[in-house]
């Protein structure tokens, strides 16, 4: 598409959704590589496009553009074994179902920007319940992800996790 801007793509791309899900009953995702993309480069802008995909597979963005992404440009270059390491690190001594479960509430956390309350109506819980799970959080790994140093930390930590899931069997000691 000859020099579409980003608004214009992201109308298609949601015009083609709703059409397949009309149709079909199917979802779809788009990643759409975006105007600044360079043209006639078709690998480069395949890679982009398939970066953004990925990215809104784990996320609730039913279509991403490559500019809107962030640690999805390089997520993948890390090695699965690094990604485990840090997980362990951070999540100490948690099992699989509990890893998983500090996920849910970092991934309802950060998508309300740190409220509070918009993460636990997120969560479908009463804030006091959310305040008491980022305190057991903080006390389980020693990090608290009110910080901003250690938010950071346990968003590395997140996206890690929900790019490895999928091969995670078992976790803990």
């Amino acid at each position: 598409i000859e020099s579409a801007s980003n608004e214009k793509l992201r109308r298609l791309a949601a015009r083609i959704q709703e059409q397949i899900r009309r149709e079909f009953d199917v979802g779809l995702l788009v990643g759409i590589d975006g105007e600044s993309g360079r043209r006639g480069e078709l690998h480069i802008a395949y890679n982009r496009a398939l970066k953004a995909w990925k990215a809104c597979t784990s996320g609730d963005q039913g279509i991403t553009l490559y500019d809107d992404i962030t640690m999805e440009i390089f997520i993948e270059n890390i090695p699965r074994q690094l990604k485990e390491e840090y997980l362990h690190k951070i999540f100490k001594g948690c099992s699989l179902e509990q890893l998983r479960r500090w996920v849910t509430m970092l991934e309802a956390y950060f998508r309300a920007e740190g409220s509070i309350a918009r993460s636990s109506e997120l969560l479908f819980m009463h804030k006091n319940t959310m305040q008491y799970k980022i305190r057991k959080l903080r006390e389980q790994t020693g990090y608290d992800v009110r910080l901003p140093s250690n938010a950071a930390l346990l968003y590395v930590a997140m996206a890690f996790f929900k790019d490895i899931e999928s091969e995670l069997l078992e976790f803990g000691e």
